[in-house]
């Protein structure tokens, strides 16, 4: 067993591992960030029912589809859903209030900072989502190229 063929075993090893490493990482991030975006966005539609009167988009089998998107399938910055969960703490308790009185008023405007404060979080969810998607699918290329 000569030098060069031991630095290249070595080399390859590292590279091995390292592909790995990344790959297991990204993938339990994306996992977990696509898990904890799925429930806040279901948080979040129950409070755009109550300040909008309607969801995010949905598809025909009812299964939300992109809780960051607008009506023309733009994704939101991070800026527009902030503005949008700041607006919904002025429009939920206002609409409690005319449907249902005091009552109304007290779970709008609870309504209202949950999701001022689950809008942003839904947005940050889907970029550590996308990006800790991409980190995998670039690992996972490098351990295919790796093992051929």
């Amino acid at each position: 067993l000569g030098l060069s063929k031991f630095t290249a075993g070595l080399s390859a090893g590292s590279w091995s591992l390292l592909s790995h490493t990344i790959y297991a990482i990204s993938n339990a991030a994306w996992k977990f960030s696509k898990t904890a975006h799925r429930n806040v966005a279901s948080v979040k539609n129950r409070c755009d029912v109550a300040v909008r009167g309607h969801p995010g988009i949905v598809d025909s089998g009812n299964a939300i589809v992109s809780s960051t998107s607008n009506n023309d399938g733009d994704e939101q910055s991070f800026l527009s859903s902030f503005s949008r969960g700041i607006g919904g703490l002025i429009a939920a308790p206002a609409k409690g209030m005319e449907e249902n009185g005091l009552k109304g008023f007290v779970e709008g405007a609870t309504l209202g900072v949950i999701g001022a404060v689950v809008n942003p979080t839904v947005t940050l969810l889907d970029f550590a989502q996308h990006t800790s998607k991409a980190l995998r699918d670039v690992a996972q290329r490098g351990i295919v190229r790796s093992s051929r």
